[in-house]
């Protein structure tokens, strides 16, 4: 997916089941009521399972525990892509709200929502070196 069509993505259930796999690094199970989850090399795992049997179970891009989870994957994550999270971050938090100013550290959490992680890690995961402008912004 392109940095664009990540912009796009509404909070819901399909940006949900790309946070589990694609940002979160989870393999989904036979029946959607499981995950294995690795750690960063693939040398070892856990079993995640899902209370009510599917990917609802798991909502970062509508619940801000979740996606506060997936902020916390992105800070285990190499120093470069890291700072190229933080910055998506703000990007993503700014043309929401429709600054022309980009917002700065720590201002940028008050005016977090769950979905601002969520595509901020996505674009970042999805498109390495993602550049902070879309099309639309010149």
């Amino acid at each position: 997916m392109t940095h664009d069509e990540i912009d796009k993505l509404e909070a819901g259930p399909e940006l949900d089941a790309l946070m589990t796999t694609e940002v979160m690094g989870w393999e989904k199970g036979p029946e959607w009521n499981w995950y294995l989850q690795w750690n960063q090399d693939h040398s070892d795992y856990r079993v995640r399972i899902l209370d009510g049997g599917g990917p609802d179970d798991f909502m970062p891009s509508t619940d801000i525990a979740a996606a506060w989870e997936v902020h916390k994957t992105m800070q285990k994550r190499p120093f470069s892509v890291r700072r190229q999270y933080h910055a998506m971050l703000q990007h993503v938090v700014s043309r929401r709200i429709k600054s022309s100013w980009v917002i700065s550290w720590p201002d940028v959490f008050g005016l977090i929502e769950p979905e601002d992680i969520c595509r901020a890690a996505l674009i970042v995961v999805m498109n390495p070196l993602a550049v902070t402008k879309t099309k639309d912004e010149g």
